[in-house]
């Protein structure tokens, strides 16, 4: 049977505090995350076509010469 006294010691109103601690920083971050406004994607690691994180590069134009 477990004791009730385990409840009332120091140690597990320290741990209580760090659980509810991550708890608030995990919504915070979130919260913030998700009110940025960027793209934000959190499904995983990307392989393949949908791993490019850039835009495609541009033809490279020449430039006309200068004018005297």
């Amino acid at each position: 049977m477990l004791c009730m006294g385990f409840f009332f010691t120091e140690r597990f109103q320290f741990m209580i505090k760090i659980i509810i601690a991550f708890i608030a920083f995990a919504a915070l971050a979130l919260f913030m995350l998700s009110r940025s406004g960027a793209d934000i994607d959190m499904t995983g690691e990307k392989h393949g076509s949908e791993a490019t994180h850039s835009e495609p590069a541009k033809p490279a134009t020449p430039e006309a010469p200068a004018k005297p």
